[in-house]
């Protein structure tokens, strides 16, 4: 599947997903849960899935851990001590593979 990154838009409320930082993977169970081809913003997957998004909820992928990317406070918020928790064991289980 060929993903056109020209196009970010929330499938679901239409907005610009880069325009208000939501750069993000979560896990494949969570995502089949909203069942969503496209980019969902936060507060649409959240509708969809039906509670609010907690940090194991996201993907041990580097995309996740780019401190450089500004985030919303919504996705800050939801990914809370992610980074934190999290970076050393994607390091330690997929980083030594690289």
């Amino acid at each position: 599947m060929v993903v056109d990154y020209s196009d970010v838009r929330c499938a679901d409320c239409r907005v610009e997903t880069s325009d208000i930082n939501e750069w993000y993977m979560v896990e494949d169970d969570v995502w089949k849960q909203a069942r969503s081809p496209d980019f969902l913003c936060i507060g649409c997957l959240e509708s969809r899935i039906g509670r609010k998004l907690i940090s194991d909820d996201f993907k041990l992928v580097p995309l996740n851990f780019q401190t450089c990317r500004c985030r919303s406070e919504r996705l800050i918020d939801r990914m809370g001590n992610f980074e934190a928790e999290k970076e050393l064991r994607f390091l330690l289980n997929e980083g030594m593979r690289w």
